[in-house]
């Protein structure tokens, strides 16, 4: 019988590029959620952690329910039923859709992250990645790039 912690990651060879998962909130709040998304996605395989597959899961169905909810606000304007002047505060909502998916994964991550940095030697510092990602991205436009609705559901 073999002891185990439930929380214990498992680190990946890459496990030196893993940072705290505030960083990819961070990048949430700063950047925009497509880079965050896919950073808790590799922060996570990086430290290994044990929560992995509910993590990808709740980026799905955040993925999921950004999409359905930007169709659902271009289908409720063509047709009339809104207005642009309610589209901004449909927006928020969405908004904070993303925001709460973000924070579940957060807190998934953040659960087994203490075990991973007491047993790592070292951890990357997030910083670095995050300046780098708010800099390259005030330089140009993803509105400018995407169409419109995927700029909507990755923003």
């Amino acid at each position: 019988m073999t002891y185990t912690i439930p929380d214990e990651p498992t680190p990946t060879a890459q496990a030196k590029l893993a940072v705290r998962p505030m960083w990819p909130l961070f990048a949430l709040m700063f950047v925009n959620t497509g880079i965050s998304w896919l950073w808790f996605l590799a922060n996570g395989f990086f430290q290994g952690s044990p929560y992995l597959k509910k993590e990808i899961g709740w980026i799905i169905v955040g993925l999921l329910g950004s999409t359905l909810a930007v169709f659902a606000i271009i289908a409720a304007f063509s047709q009339g039923i809104i207005d642009n002047t309610t589209i901004p505060y449909l927006l928020i909502v969405l908004t904070v859709w993303k925001l709460a998916i973000s924070y579940k994964v957060f807190e998934l991550q953040n659960r087994s992250f203490e075990l991973f940095e007491y047993y790592q030697e070292t951890i990357s510092n997030g910083a670095i990645p995050f300046i780098a990602m708010v800099i390259v991205f005030q330089q140009f436009s993803l509105l400018q790039l995407l169409p419109s609705f995927i700029f909507l559901v990755l923003r």
